[in-house]
């Protein structure tokens, strides 16, 4: 899931990828059902927020495979992750809902086969549980050429959009050390961040 030239430095957490934009009301549900829940502790996600999934990688214990370095997909789709630079002492650690996965920033990150479901060229959804440790130009999420990428730039803010093409960048800037529920959609061209439930920034690219 990471680009392997821009290394985040902080911890992620319930990663998904819809083949479908979500709504508004959907994000702000998704970012309700989990803010308040006990840190380490994952809730239950409601049936409609599992409609469209095509990749769910919760980084729990049960669904992490350090001996085959593995990272299981949960959404039925099997775009199962492979771990590279990880450390199973460092690395796992207790995060938002359930584990999470610490990136060190050097060389860590997620890889995930190339498969048509991930190739999402019309409407899309990204969401995730992020903790920067540090503002770099990192990617969270990217698809590579011809794909798309969403990530967090040296200036604390957040950037959104197909590969190549002039990104939207939010409003608001991460503060270091604390938890967000960040969101990247497109529909109809229409390139949107959420941060923790609401609309930060949007723009047609």
């Amino acid at each position: 899931t990471d680009e392997s030239t821009r290394f985040l430095n902080g911890t992620l957490d319930d990663l998904r990828a819809y083949n479908r934009a979500l709504s508004a009301a959907e994000v702000t549900k998704l970012y309700g059902q989990s803010r308040g829940a006990k840190t380490g502790v994952a809730p239950p996600t409601p049936a409609n927020l599992m409609s469209g999934l095509v990749g769910y990688w919760t980084f729990d214990g049960k669904n992490t495979n350090w001996r085959t370095q593995q990272v299981v997909d949960i959404s039925g789709t099997g775009n199962t992750g492979t771990m590279s630079g990880m450390s199973t002492s460092s690395s796992p650690v207790s995060a938002k809902l359930g584990q999470g996965l610490l990136y060190d920033g050097v060389n860590d990150l997620i890889t995930v086969a190339d498969a048509d479901s991930l190739d999402l060229t019309t409407d899309i959804s990204i969401s995730l549980w992020m903790k920067a440790r540090i503002n770099v130009d990192a990617s969270l999420v990217n698809k590579g050429l011809n794909g798309y990428n969403f990530g967090t730039q040296s200036d604390g803010k957040l950037f959104w959009g197909k590969t190549g093409v002039d990104s939207v960048v939010s409003n608001s800037t991460i503060v270091l050390g604390r938890w967000y529920h960040v969101v990247a959609t497109r529909t109809c061209g229409t390139n949107t961040i959420y941060i923790d439930g609401v609309s930060d920034n949007s723009a047609a690219k």
